[in-house]
């Protein structure tokens, strides 16, 4: 698309517009490693979205009433963030093992990487997350404690993002 740039009234510059182009190339798609993303970002949504649930919402169920629905909606929201972190896991390696392929490598040469560097602190972040969430399972969920979780997970998308980016880069 031409781009002209106008004086800030509207009018054109004096002189001659400069041209550009634009090129962008590369090799098609990896069906295996967009996939492998798909699937990390949407675990990644359903722990951070289930994590938020559990903090901000059925705390604001108060009722005596409202209690069992509050323990019904708190054990499903866990129960989405725990299998969430699995798939997180899951997926993770898998997401190495594509890495080291794709370079010709071990998964130690990718580790070596900054790329490797990310994805290592990114799936360390599970840790803390899945004992957060783990332990407000059988221990009831407390808000401070899935509010904690619900930051190592939100840590983990922004790390995704930063994974992602710096790979197209």
């Amino acid at each position: 698309y031409p781009l002209t740039v106008t004086e800030t009234d509207g009018r054109l510059p004096i002189g001659n517009p400069i041209s550009t182009t634009n090129n962008t190339q590369g090799d098609d798609p990896n069906i295996l490693r967009v996939l492998t993303k798909l699937v990390l970002l949407l675990a990644g949504c359903a722990l951070t979205g289930s994590l938020a649930f559990v903090t901000f919402v059925t705390p604001a169920l108060r009722r005596p009433e409202s209690s069992r629905l509050r323990g019904r909606f708190d054990r499903l929201a866990l129960g989405i963030a725990a299998g969430s972190v699995v798939v997180l896991g899951l997926f993770g390696v898998f997401e190495i093992f594509l890495q080291s392929n794709l370079l010709n490598g071990s998964v130690g040469d990718v580790l070596g990487t900054q790329w490797g560097e990310r994805w290592l602190w990114r799936n360390l972040l599970l840790i803390p997350a899945l004992l957060l969430a783990g332990g407000a399972i059988f221990a009831g969920p407390k808000r401070a404690v899935t509010g904690l979780a619900l930051v190592a997970a939100a840590a983990y998308l922004a790390i995704t993002s930063s994974v992602s980016h710096s790979a197209a880069g």
